[in-house]
């Protein structure tokens, strides 16, 4: 039997130190994005003034879902005693994107340090306005109410001119405040959402300022460099999300709406998501409650675990399993509150939140229209031969499918092998977002992945979505495995045998690479991923996630 031994370094002691990867870093002065202000009062009007001319163009290029340089736009900035002008154009190419996450629309959001003080927590100087393509304003740490934003449209994109009054200076020529700019924009509308900063190429704004880009405020501005070329937003793309720490808001008094009941209720935000307390969540929908943790309804089961967002899933029809909800269960006041959006992929429910001015709609989906259309992915090229890769031709008929806007099915060809390319990232190859009414109809045929990089399909936010009669294969293996025969703790690695027929891991150079990121922010490099097992028992010592990934 032929088996392939290798020493494996940068172990990051035994996996679990992975974990402490989202710890906030403050850049070296060096490393940040610097601009300029020019001082002058615009007319708050969507449009862009004269007196714009007189200040720069920053580009923001950073997008940080393809973790690529692309150009999606410009900011720019003026002030006066009272208030900090900006003025953003922001090209959208694949059309405004509505969303009911309004933080998930298409928007800009500017993160501000009044005193550049690059606090890792914020202060009363430090706050977000945010505005997106139709002059909706909202705050964090600052009172929407208190701002200006208008807005006008050009061919194929936005300008959003803002005045935010200083809350805790006077400025003066030279002084500087921390800034971050944020775009959300839509690629393919219901596919595809990529975010863009100006300063940084990961997104720990959320945690501080002390990541923050400079802006100088001066009264007069000499440097005006020419805007970059737009050439459109890359498809492809994506990054892992990098862990980051647990934070609950409390919201008072939203009005929530289940069918025809409604009531007003206090929630929470874990990490910008609302949340329950599970006694009123069940009350609401007419579900029960078990040990203080778990929701019963329709022959669903959910059991929530506080910290987790992995939860036990059993149902009687279908079997069990577990369910990754999209933030964790908390607890808060003694009380635990639960993912409002766990029932959308378990009882079919659909979720509507308008968080700003919180109102949470849930309909059990009962009055979704029979009639729909069908696409066939042959009609947009798929061959289903094993060999041409299909995986852009039935990426195409899901959006056309989805563009309808009614009830819609895509259907493979029977029995057929369709090839699906490589993507330049590790994350799902076919992402489905804020789709209602959709099936997808495999007719036992097989999707063949190029790669293991890529697992096969991610859906969020979706209601009344089936995928059904689809086999998924990979041409490679997607781990290796092999069992460990020496440590060596001086040296921080262990020697690995791996089993016969299984790919060699990548080399430390190429992971020490890809886990640490352009300018170190990503992780600190090394292995931090996998499953030991026991070498004298057959059992597993880490508990396996039999839907997480797929």
């Amino acid at each position: 039997m032929n088996k392939s031994i290798m020493r494996i370094c940068s172990f990051m002691l035994t996996l679990v130190m992975a974990l402490g990867m989202a710890s906030v870093t403050t850049l070296a002065e060096t490393e940040r994005k610097t601009g300029e202000g020019a001082y002058g009062t615009p007319v708050i009007d969507g449009l862009v003034d004269d007196v714009w001319n007189t200040t720069s163009i920053n580009p923001i290029m950073n997008c940080i879902t393809t973790d690529k340089e692309e150009y999606i736009g410009w900011f720019k900035i003026l002030w006066d005693e009272k208030n900090l002008y900006i003025l953003a154009k922001v090209y959208a190419e694949g059309g405004i994107y509505q969303n009911a996450f309004q933080w998930e629309e298409d928007q800009v959001k500017f993160h501000i340090d009044e005193d550049c003080s690059r606090d890792t927590s914020f202060q009363t100087g430090d706050y977000q306005v945010v505005s997106n393509w139709e002059g909706y304003k909202s705050g964090v740490n600052y009172n929407s109410n208190n701002f200006q934003s208008k807005t006008s449209m050009f061919e194929n994109g936005y300008y959003v001119e803002i005045a935010v009054p200083f809350k805790t200076i006077t400025p003066k020529d030279g002084h500087k405040i921390g800034l971050e700019a944020l775009v959300v924009t839509s690629i393919k509308l219901g596919m595809y959402v990529q975010q863009y900063l100006w300063n940084g190429d990961r997104n720990w704004i959320w945690n501080s300022p002390a990541g923050y880009g400079t802006i100088t405020l001066r009264d007069n501005v000499t440097s005006f460099p020419e805007e970059p070329e737009f050439k459109g937003q890359a498809v492809n793309g994506g990054y892992a999300e990098p862990e980051v720490p647990i934070t609950v808001e409390k919201v008072n008094d939203v009005t929530v709406n289940f069918d025809s009941k409604s009531g007003v209720y206090n929630i929470v935000h874990v990490n910008e998501y609302p949340s329950m307390e599970i006694n009123e969540f069940a009350n609401l929908i007419d579900a029960t409650v078990k040990d203080g943790n778990t929701i019963i309804k329709d022959g669903v089961t959910i059991k929530y675990t506080a910290n987790e967002r992995l939860a036990e899933y059993k149902n009687d029809k279908y079997g069990d399993g577990h369910l990754m909800c999209e933030r964790e269960a908390v607890m808060s006041d003694g009380k635990l509150y639960v993912p409002i959006s766990s029932t959308v992929p378990t009882l079919a429910y659909h979720l509507q939140y308008d968080r700003f001015g919180k109102v949470l709609n849930l309909t059990s989906g009962t009055d979704y229209p029979e009639t729909e259309l069908v696409f066939y992915a042959r009609d947009f090229g798929a061959i289903g031969d094993g060999v041409h890769d299909d995986g852009p031709a039935i990426t195409n008929a899901l959006y056309a499918a989805m563009a309808t806007g009614r009830p819609s099915r895509v259907e493979l060809d029977e029995n057929k092998i369709y090839l699906i390319g490589e993507r330049q990232d590790s994350m799902s190859y076919f992402t489905l977002q804020d789709v209602e009414n959709l099936v997808w109809d495999g007719k036992n045929s097989t999707l063949l992945f190029e790669r293991p990089t890529n697992s096969f399909i991610f859906i969020s936010r979706c209601a009344n979505v089936t995928v059904k009669n689809l086999h998924v294969d990979y041409k490679e293996f997607t781990t290796t495995q092999g069992r460990i025969i020496e440590l060596e703790p001086e040296t921080n690695s262990f020697l690995i045998e791996i089993d016969e027929g299984h790919p060699l891991p990548a080399d430390d150079d190429w992971v020490n690479l890809i886990q640490t990121g352009s300018n170190g922010l990503g992780s600190t490099g090394g292995w931090w991923a996998g499953y030991l097992y026991d070498a004298e028992k057959p059992h597993i010592k880490r508990q396996r996630f039999d839907n997480y990934g797929t």
